[in-house]
């Protein structure tokens, strides 16, 4: 008896930690294309010009869904949560010349990842600010 659970434990510790090698890759792939994602999102917004956060939240989405589709990314256009928000600058409501904004996007984990963190969700946030046009800068 003591053969057959011995063997049995031998078998699942044989599948458990290359599926848990496999989590940490899945894992780490979803996490370095969400940055890669954000960081080229942030820069579309910050060459944009005037945009209100609103406006800029649906070209982020679009942007996104462009990316997922024309590169090999394992990420899912409809599971990806976009906030955009203004921190602070210059104007009232819309984004202008050096007013700051905060992207965030979110993301959720894989069933076996979100089994072990209280998180369900991952989050990034990136701040960016608004690009001068040549005509803003004063000489």
């Amino acid at each position: 008896m003591s053969n057959l659970i011995a063997t049995l434990l031998v078998v699942v510790s044989l599948i458990l930690v290359p599926a848990g090698f496999m989590q940490v890759h899945v894992v780490q792939q979803i996490k370095q294309e969400l940055r890669t994602i954000q960081a080229n999102a942030v820069m579309k917004v910050a060459a944009e010009g005037t945009i209100t956060p609103a406006n800029a939240k649906k070209m982020i989405e679009n942007f996104i869904q462009e990316e997922i589709q024309t590169k090999d990314y394992r990420l899912k256009a409809v599971d990806v949560t976009v906030a955009v928000e203004r921190v602070g600058g210059l104007s009232e409501g819309e984004l202008t010349y050096k007013d700051e904004f905060k992207v965030t996007l979110g993301y959720p984990k894989p069933p076996l990842s979100s089994f072990f963190s209280t998180a369900k969700d991952f989050s990034f946030v990136m701040y960016g600010t608004m690009e001068p046009f040549p005509y803003d800068v004063q000489s």
